[in-house]
């Protein structure tokens, strides 16, 4: 039995016309992506990924068809979920389209082990401390302003009481 070899489909390339004017970036993503076609693991990666861009790109659609339905029809708590849904969904486009472009980019200098990271975990945790320090604010404002007028007047009472 001879060894058969597993043809894969041809990676989409999309050019546009530069005047007949190669720059070194587009002659790198050329390279880039010869060298991606020859590499089955990152020519595998790479299908899979446009394929998962399209389906996300497709999801945000979606989601923003049924945010119009929602809002026309008036459903408050419809609107609140698919709002969460959308931003998580554009999030997860958004990471995985700059994972195609960063293997396009390097072709087979790319780490296979990389995984495209959701933009909520790519947050700072100094950041996420300080919005719910300010959040945790504004919930107690009253509450604060209270505290303050009477840390002022009681000893000002005092003053007046006692002299």
């Amino acid at each position: 039995m001879a060894a058969e070899s597993i043809e894969s489909p041809p990676v989409e390339i999309l050019m546009e016309p530069e005047n007949h004017q190669e720059s070194f970036f587009s002659s790198r993503t050329l390279t880039s992506l010869a060298e991606i076609s020859r590499s089955p693991g990152h020519n595998l990666l790479l299908q899979l990924w446009q394929r998962d861009e399209h389906l996300s790109g497709y999801r945000v659609a979606v989601r923003e068809l049924q945010l119009e339905n929602f809002k026309r029809e008036m459903r408050l708590f419809g609107v609140q979920r698919v709002k969460k849904l959308l931003k998580t969904d554009k999030g997860s486009d958004r990471a995985l389209t700059m994972c195609v472009q960063e293997l396009r980019l390097k072709g087979a200098s790319f780490d296979l082990s990389m995984e495209p990271l959701n933009v909520s975990s790519m947050k700072s945790t100094s950041v996420a401390i300080q919005l719910r320090l300010l959040r945790w604010c504004s919930r107690n404002l009253i509450t604060l302003c209270l505290a303050g007028v009477s840390v002022i007047l009681i000893p000002a009472s005092r003053l007046l009481l006692c002299s």
